[in-house]
């Protein structure tokens, strides 16, 4: 399977886990992702916060 960011980012997730998101579109999510998430560390899918230590 080809690396996307569709297999990396869930939009929905990210929208639902960052509820100040709740009104961004799937595009804006993406950006916000881009722009703050990345270094932030933001998660980014159901799968990866199963696995958070705590």
């Amino acid at each position: 399977m080809a690396l996307s960011i569709s297999n990396l980012f869930d939009v929905g997730f990210y929208r639902a886990a960052h509820q100040d998101l709740a009104g961004f579109n799937d595009a804006q999510a993406l950006s916000h992702f881009q722009s703050y998430g990345l270094r932030r560390s933001f998660i980014l899918t159901a799968d990866q916060f199963e696995f958070l230590p705590g």
